[in-house]
């Protein structure tokens, strides 16, 4: 696969995922020294302090559709970023059918996961998956709970396990793999 006809797949491939700006691969993305605050707070991207270091919080406010509304204007990090399945594509290892394939069935199982959160009661749409995940599941079990919620909460707890697989095998680079990985 020539340089250009990736460009034009991973760009596809992309508009179809925006995992790695929605808050589902990555809480945090961190600004580099190369990066502008002021430019990118022209942009409308706003930043916030984490240990000294400014980061955009994720689900980016950035993200329309899928699509980055900064993207010839946003940080080093996000320009860097290629998940594992990118990587493959331009390895040859996997088609983009396939990547397609594998996209799509992360997204269905985000959907279902979101879906089972806002039924458990959590409706912040502004925080990342594995935080609203983490706060549903911080809630005490009581013995007065309706047997039907006990049983929606478990049915979340395996499928997030599931998706958390499928993403660490899919999508996220290994631990400490990566310089452009997002969230340090």
């Amino acid at each position: 696969m020539s340089p250009e006809e990736f460009n034009l797949a991973a760009s596809r491939l992309c508009v179809t995922c925006g995992m790695c700006c929605d808050g589902t691969l990555f809480h945090i993305v961190r600004m580099q020294p190369s990066d502008s605050v002021g430019a990118l707070n022209v942009l409308g991207l706003k930043l916030k302090k984490k240990k000294g270091q400014n980061c955009i919080e994720q689900p980016c406010s950035m993200l329309k559709q899928q699509q980055c509304s900064i993207y010839a204007g946003r940080p080093e990090r996000c320009r860097l970023f290629e998940c594992e399945l990118l990587k493959r594509l331009a390895e040859g290892t996997i088609t983009e059918a396939n990547a397609a394939i594998t996209i799509s069935e992360a997204r269905r199982q985000v959907t279902e996961i979101l879906d089972l959160i806002e039924k458990c009661g959590h409706h912040n749409k502004r925080q990342p998956l594995t935080i609203r995940y983490d706060r549903v599941m911080a809630q005490p079990v009581s013995d007065d709970w309706d047997p039907t919620e006990v049983k929606r909460r478990e049915e979340l707890k395996m499928r997030m396990r599931v998706l958390q697989c499928l993403l660490a095998d899919e999508f996220r680079p290994p631990p400490q793999s990566s310089p452009a990985s997002p969230q340090t």
